[in-house]
């Protein structure tokens, strides 16, 4: 564990390890500088998560299927990487110059881990690439954070819904739905959160709990009635935002514009989040897509 929490740093990675020969031990440095990849189901400390890059996956949906001929045997694969490597050792200099260009200075501890990933991006030339992975670098200041509850976790959550709203639709969402809030919890945490063991639910994942701490903390009247609805075989229900939650939301998220609020138009359209499965930011997450999928492929073409 002390390996791999130095590792992503040269000046730390030196280590002494004791070794056995002949009944005598002796040691021995050993340098373990580099890149090291964990594949586990249980979660990393909290210690070790700030010196990590998470990367979230899922079982492959039923309706999907690999495409065999994209993937690389192994002899495709030596290839592969025996290029990479003549690849940066022949451009040891271009690496260097550009490293030094975007990271003159010291640096905090995610932008030395982050720092090979965007020197190779920007040696790449691509625009969309060096886009692309800072989007996915802002992801993973998400999966970082470590929030104090799970209540501060759902706070967090209704924000990200009320300023996504605002930037894609122009528009303020006042009814959020329990399956929406739970969607955009996993978003912010890793998949184990909360979890003393794998096969147990956290408080995120259980709708009881976010209902009733949705309709007790942040419902305009904790008292009303909830909206339902059915989509795509899952039940829906919706609880309206109190008029003081969205308010202090948006004086948070948009400090130069103080009267978004009583600007923008409000929507009570709860079911406007899920409008299509390319660009959602809850595809990894959720489990509607299959029958989405399947009730469009129904549909005639042309509608």
């Amino acid at each position: 564990m002390q390996t791999l929490k130095l590792s992503y740093k040269k000046a730390t990675a030196q280590k002494m390890v004791t070794e056995m020969k002949n009944g005598k031990s002796f040691q021995r440095q050993f340098n373990f500088f580099g890149i090291k990849v964990i594949s586990n189901t249980r979660g990393a400390d909290a210690i070790l998560g700030t010196r990590m890059m998470t990367i979230q996956t899922r079982h492959m949906p039923k309706t999907m299927s690999m495409q065999r001929d994209l993937v690389l045997n192994p002899d495709q694969l030596d290839t592969l990487r025996n290029h990479l490597h003549c690849w940066a050792f022949t451009n040891v200099g271009a690496v260097n110059e550009s490293y030094q260009a975007i990271f003159p200075n010291k640096t905090s501890r995610q932008e030395e881990i982050s720092a090979p990933l965007r020197v190779v991006a920007a040696l790449s030339g691509s625009a969309s690439l060096q886009t692309s992975l800072e989007k996915a670098l802002e992801r993973q200041a998400r999966v970082k954070r470590d929030p104090d509850s799970p209540e501060d976790l759902l706070k967090e959550a209704l924000e990200n819904i009320l300023r996504r709203s605002v930037d894609q639709h122009g528009e303020i969402q006042t009814w959020v739905t329990i399956t929406q809030a739970m969607l955009e919890m996993r978003t912010l945490v890793d998949e184990n959160y909360g979890k003393e063991f794998t096969t147990s639910l956290a408080s995120i994942e259980k709708p009881e709990w976010v209902g009733r701490t949705l309709r007790q903390v942040y419902a305009e009247d904790p008292n009303a009635l909830n909206a339902r609805t059915n989509l795509y075989g899952k039940g829906l229900r919706a609880y309206q935002l109190s008029n003081e939650f969205v308010n202090e939301a948006l004086k948070r998220g948009y400090p130069d514009t103080p009267d978004m609020a009583g600007v923008l138009p409000r929507s009570t359209d709860f079911k406007a989040f899920c409008s299509g499965c390319g660009g959602c930011p809850y595809r990894n997450r959720c489990d509607m897509q299959v029958e989405r999928e399947k009730s469009d492929a129904k549909k005639p073409k042309g509608n």
